[in-house]
């Protein structure tokens, strides 16, 4: 994907367990609104959390 594997480890991620969405901070917030709102049980952090 053209990145290096520190690079790819350390971006922002998104995680879907069981329903429950978490999306760690750094991506669109228009893009995370509009994924949020399918997603009714998620957390939205405002760093690389996971």
């Amino acid at each position: 994907y053209g990145t290096s594997v520190e690079e790819a480890v350390n971006r922002p991620r998104i995680f879907l367990e069981n329903g429950h969405l978490s999306v760690e901070g750094g991506y669109d917030a228009v893009q995370v609104e509009r994924l949020v709102e399918r997603y009714p049980e998620h957390r939205v952090w405002d760093d690389v959390n996971l």
